[in-house]
């Protein structure tokens, strides 16, 4: 065999080598890709221990989340999901209205382990899902406030989803600057979000 020949023979190796070694490469990457994490038509998932749940990729999730305004019972913490800019931009509506799903030791399980005032909580099923679901409102210097938890009665420890709006007063604001925020529409967007959850008890 001459030079020509095995230096082309030697070519042929490694090129057959390199294509091996990125097909393996692009294999591993592919398994290793955080797939919970990667949109899914448009959502994200959170995986926690007990629970999962999709929200749309314009949500900021906050994995840290555990309530403070609520006294010390929430010690588990949970993911807070944060509207995007965009919903309340030429709105009424607060940028720090959030969904969020939070864990509470405490059984049964009820929405009135979720807040530190009283509340009044009833029970409902929406599809094969039982809640424990009560509503605490309040306002102050042009602030309006509304919470609402959903907790799943079944769930040891007890799993919550808390809906809370923050908006102000549109007559605060120079006439024609600010309108009032669809309400309904960002309900119907957290309900869905919601109905997304998951649990893995």
């Amino acid at each position: 065999m001459n030079r020509s020949t095995r230096l082309g023979f030697v070519l042929i190796v490694l090129f057959g080598l390199l294509a091996a070694y990125a097909l393996v490469s692009r294999t591993i990457q592919k398994a290793e890709m955080p797939t919970p994490e990667s949109p899914k038509d448009g959502l994200h998932l959170y995986q926690g221990d007990d629970f999962s749940i999709r929200f749309p990729e314009a949500y900021s999730a906050d994995t840290t989340y555990a309530s403070q305004t609520h006294g010390p019972r929430l010690d588990r913490g949970g993911v807070r999901l944060t509207i995007p800019e965009s919903m309340a931009a030429g709105t009424n509506l607060s940028r720090d209205s959030y969904i969020s799903v939070e864990e509470v030791s405490g059984t049964p399980c009820s929405a009135t382990l979720f807040f530190t005032e009283a509340v009044i909580p009833n029970t409902i099923t929406d599809g094969n899902t039982r809640y424990s679901v009560a509503t605490l409102s309040g306002a102050g210097a042009g602030n309006r406030y509304e919470e609402t938890v959903y907790a799943l009665q079944d769930t040891n420890p007890c799993i919550g989803v808390r809906y809370f709006i923050h908006s102000t007063t549109v007559e605060n604001y120079p006439e024609g600057t600010v309108t009032e925020f669809d309400k309904q529409a960002l309900m119907n967007q957290f309900d869905l979000i919601r109905k997304s959850l998951i649990v893995h008890q």
